[in-house]
């Protein structure tokens, strides 16, 4: 059976095991990057499915993984998440972003859609 992909982009370490908790009983193979610069790393090595980044964080940030997805024109499902996002009409014409989250969220519905998300296909 072939695990979904997905990459969990968070440069707050206690978030991103948090994540890999809530994914780690559903088959699903989990990739973290810790900043937008390991997440492009990642993106171009590995047929990822979903990625879900936060937008505010060193080196390269949620953005800049946004302009690599759309300058390689991968077909991704993304989601992105923040205290201080830019309007969600902004984000929807300028990147192909299929759900915002406004920090706090609830992870665990987050997760829940995401596995209907990956069961779908």
């Amino acid at each position: 059976m072939k695990k979904n992909n997905v990459l969990i982009v968070e440069d707050d370490a206690l978030l991103r095991e948090t994540w890999i908790m809530f994914f780690e009983n559903y088959g699903i193979s989990i990739h973290t990057a810790t900043n937008g610069l390991e997440a492009a790393e990642i993106i171009d090595q590995h047929p990822i499915e979903i990625i879900v980044t936060d937008l505010t964080m060193p080196v390269k940030d949620g953005y800049f993984v946004l302009d690599h997805i759309k300058s390689k024109k991968i077909n991704i499902k993304t989601w992105v998440y923040s205290g201080h996002l830019l309007s969600s009409e902004k984000m929807l014409d300028n990147y192909s972003v299929d759900k915002i989250l406004t920090k706090p969220f609830d992870m665990k519905d987050s997760v829940n859609e995401i596995m209907s998300l990956v069961s779908e296909k």
